[in-house]
């Protein structure tokens, strides 16, 4: 099956919880104006050494972020961004970073696989790990998530962003699956959610120069560029 639409997502509860997300990155800018990446730029400020291609990058991954997760969104994006462009991009350690949820955490690692990035999201409630989440986003336009709970795969997402802007996203679980498209006015108001979560990472890791260094290639995704 194949939906198109700009804000319901898969799921009641997730749709409505995008859909504010939505409201509150478009905010009174027009569609039309939000077509111009150089307004979310200049909006939210983003040093120039972070790459468009970044940002476009980081907005298709909050498509398969689920709905359990979407409280360390931010966190995540943050991380995956500064770990793009990072000082260090010939290391071969994986990042490690740990975010606080009541009485429970989410761990949050990243490496690389060749040219793609590989993200797994651990959650836990005090000492138990109750989800698992392995994200891998090829560098060309492609992020795929798989939510492990119980040792069992229970929900598999691929976005695939599309040369007008569109992203595809295709949800499988074991009710079955279904496609959804999100034109790209909705990709662009994601892109602005990333770009403001970049400016972030920009005004952290800001040197003594004032720039942050380019990553090498193996790490830059290469969507839309």
């Amino acid at each position: 099956m194949t939906r198109e639409g700009g804000t319901a997502m898969r799921g009641s509860r997730f749709g409505k919880g995008i859909a504010l997300v939505l409201v509150a990155a478009v905010g009174t800018l027009s569609a039309g104006c939000f077509g111009k990446f150089q307004l979310t730029r200049k909006l939210y400020d983003v040093n120039q050494s972070i790459d468009e291609k970044y940002i476009r990058s980081a907005a298709t991954w909050i498509f398969i972020i689920p709905y359990a997760l979407t409280g360390i969104l931010d966190f995540v994006i943050f991380n995956v961004i500064e770990f793009w462009t990072g000082e260090n991009p010939a290391a071969s350690a994986p990042v490690t970073k740990v975010y606080a949820l009541g009485n429970g955490k989410a761990v949050l690692t990243l490496s690389r696989d060749g040219s793609a990035t590989v993200a797994v999201i651990e959650r836990y409630v005090g000492a138990r790990r109750v989800s698992t989440l392995r994200v891998r986003d090829d560098g060309a336009g492609k992020v795929t998530a798989v939510e492990t709970v119980a040792g069992e795969n229970v929900r598999e997402v691929v976005a695939v962003a599309a040369s007008d802007g569109s992203v595809d996203v295709t949800v499988a679980t074991a009710a079955g699956a279904g496609t959804e498209r999100y034109p790209a006015p909705s990709v662009r108001a994601q892109e602005a959610r990333a770009a403001r979560i970049a400016s972030e990472v920009a005004q952290a890791s800001r040197g003594a120069a004032g720039t942050i260094p380019l990553a090498a290639a193996a790490r830059v995704p290469s969507y839309g560029g």
